[in-house]
């Protein structure tokens, strides 16, 4: 008998720009060293823009991050940003490891960045399971482009997890009783 704990609880993430925008209109401070990591890397950002609404988002934010605090719109495009100046490596590339790890402390603080967090635990948490269990079958599996399964099978346990750019999450947790 296998029971399934998709159902109860463990969910998807949310779509890529479902958690850009803070719930409640909170708002993210910025240390002086994390506005000076961070602004220029944005400054040269916002230069590279064609002039439209979105470079004015983005001129707007770099005003906001000059203040120190980071809310409403603002924070989705700040998500949005450090999301891309850490995949791309450009913040390692200009300010060494130690740089990038500061601004991805920076990312973790915004909504977005917790809810990676939250979905990593989860992950976490149900590959512990798995702990001192000898591995009866491991499998990837291509869900669609970007995109993969990994099942993980033990004689008690079988967890599912789906890989994807967004994230990793639990799909399921199947227990052999």
């Amino acid at each position: 008998m296998q029971q399934d704990a998709a159902r109860s609880g463990h969910r998807p993430p949310l779509g890529r720009h479902a958690a850009a925008l803070p719930q409640g209109g909170g708002s993210l401070r910025l240390s002086p060293r994390e506005r000076a990591l961070v602004g220029p890397e944005l400054r040269a950002f916002v230069t590279q823009m064609p002039p439209g609404a979105a470079r004015d988002g983005y001129q707007a934010l770099l005003d906001a991050l000059d203040v120190g605090e980071v809310g409403g719109p603002h924070l989705g495009r700040l998500e949005a940003f450090l999301e891309l100046a850490l995949s791309t490596g450009r913040i390692k590339e200009r300010h060494g490891q130690h740089g990038e790890d500061e601004v991805r402390r920076v990312f973790a603080r915004t909504p977005r960045g917790q809810a990676q967090t939250a979905s990593v635990n989860e992950v976490t948490k149900a590959l512990s399971g798995l702990i001192d269990q000898p591995l009866r079958n491991l499998q990837l599996t291509t869900t669609r482009p970007g995109s993969y399964r990994l099942i993980i099978e033990s004689d008690q346990l079988r967890v599912s997890l789906a890989l994807a750019p967004a994230g990793a999450y639990v799909e399921s947790v199947e227990v052999t009783v």
